[in-house]
């Protein structure tokens, strides 16, 4: 998914003021935990931390039907912004499902990254 889809499916959930760089942050700040927090504990494809700009041209990080994740996170962070507190948490529910889901099919499909190395020296 592109990052323009991703806002456009947002603000058509969503419709608001909010500008486009700080979306394009929010999409960033998104794949960012996904570096760390998800992909860093698998060996597979590096990937790097994409910089998003407003015109969303660049390709999200999650795979689909994984993809849903930014949806879900734009609009938490809308409804946040704009005070809307049983929104925000339907959402944030929703976002964390779609997270849960994203981890399970990593670690269904790559190894962990071993940090166990032995290192020189002989056995007996």
């Amino acid at each position: 998914m592109l990052g323009k889809e991703a806002v456009a499916l947002a603000d058509a959930w969503r419709p608001n003021g909010i500008g486009a760089e700080e979306k394009a942050r929010w999409l960033s700040q998104i794949d960012g935990r996904l570096l760390k927090e998800l992909y860093a504990l698998y060996d597979g494809e590096e990937k790097e931390m994409p910089l998003y700009t407003p015109e969303g041209e660049e390709e999200l990080l999650a795979p689909a039907p994984y993809d849903e994740i930014y949806v879900y996170g734009l609009c938490a962070r809308y409804d946040f912004t704009m005070g809307e507190i049983e929104r925000y948490n339907m959402d944030a529910m929703l976002f964390d499902e779609a997270w849960r889901g994203l981890a399970g099919y990593l670690q269904s499909v790559f190894a962990p990254k071993q940090k166990n190395r032995v290192q020189g020296g002989n056995r007996p």
